[in-house]
């Protein structure tokens, strides 16, 4: 569901680096106005279905971020180090 618009799809690039033992998952999508920001109450209620994607990047990531992706969408990327 994130980033999800109506007859807009999303783009998911995977990069292994063996040499630096990196990998970065991307994800591309057409809403660069919302952009994610570190949860400071990572708690979501158990019945919810949603709001567990950051949490689970910040945990497994050693680093993570947001692009823009133009003319108006946005990239968010994390990198786990081997």
């Amino acid at each position: 569901m994130h980033g999800r618009v109506q007859g807009c799809d999303f783009r998911l690039t995977l990069i292994h680096d063996p040499a630096a033992g990196v990998l970065r998952i991307a994800v591309t999508d057409a809403r660069g106005n919302r952009l994610p920001s570190p949860a400071t109450d990572t708690a979501t209620p158990l019945h919810d279905e949603s709001g567990r994607g950051l949490p689970i990047v910040i945990a497994l990531a050693d680093r993570w971020g947001t692009e823009p992706y133009p003319p108006s969408g946005k990239t968010v990327w994390a990198e786990c180090v081997s």
